[in-house]
């Protein structure tokens, strides 16, 4: 397990190698006067295609991608990853213009690195939104009711009846509360399949930034919000009777 953790934390542990380094680049370069070197710091956007952007432009931009990027990465939330993405694309576009409009030699090996860990970090971003697309909700299991009051499938397992409105087989799972189930719903977990396929530590941050995102909007409420929902559903209801009654 630990291996598949380090395994999936890689995109990210790159992504700060990479931050750091053309931080730290930034830093000799200006303070101290250093070279452009290696070239791959001025190629993480496509701006170094266009001959009016200076060096110090190309490394500037580079440092502002990388850092932003990192710091969407902390993040893990939804949004932050549709941000991340769309900078992580713009630095695979630069450094494959790179790679293409070069000559093929030992000299651009660092360069043809970056790009495939950048692809792997795109690669790494993307699958989630994926994999939230093919999931299918399940059927809603066919279910009975036995003498001593609990529902059984078809395949003859017990089911808590607090589970009948439960759309999904991860109602088998005897220590899976039905908050449990709900939350796994709305992350785009439905099916005992989706689960099997996580990893631990990526479903124990989805359930954490899931429960934050909640208290955040509890943490709104007032009890002035709540009165104005209440009179506005009353109105509602008033408008839909005067319409049937009309």
């Amino acid at each position: 397990m630990k291996g598949k953790e380090m395994l999936a934390d890689l995109p990210k542990l790159f992504l700060i190698f990479l931050t750091s380094f053309v931080t730290i680049k930034t830093v000799f370069i200006i303070f101290f006067n250093t070279p452009y070197d290696p070239p791959f710091i001025l190629h993480l956007s496509p701006l170094h295609i266009l001959d009016s952007v200076t060096n110090l432009q190309l490394l500037l931009v580079s440092l502002f991608l990388t850092v932003v990027n990192l710091y969407l990465h902390i993040k893990e939330d939804d949004r932050s990853r549709v941000y991340s993405i769309a900078i992580t694309f713009l630095m695979v576009l630069g450094v494959s213009i790179s790679v293409a409009y070069s000559k093929v030699g030992m000299e651009m090996a660092v360069e043809y690195i970056i790009f495939l860990l950048l692809l792997v970090l795109l690669v790494s971003d993307v699958k989630p939104f994926i994999a939230k697309q093919r999931m299918i909700p399940h059927p809603t299991l066919s279910r009975d009711f036995s003498k001593s009051g609990r529902r059984k499938d078809v395949s003859g397992h017990n089911l808590k009846s607090s589970y009948y409105r439960v759309s999904s087989d991860l109602v088998l799972i005897d220590d899976m509360d039905k908050e449990h189930i709900e939350i796994l719903n709305d992350i785009g977990i439905r099916s005992v399949d989706d689960l099997a396929n996580l990893d631990a530590s990526k479903l124990v941050k989805d359930f954490r930034n899931y429960i934050q995102e909640l208290e955040n909007a509890v943490s709104n409420l007032t009890e002035d919000k709540i009165e104005g929902w209440i009179e506005t559903a009353k109105s509602l209801i008033n408008e839909r009777d005067r319409f049937r009654n009309a």
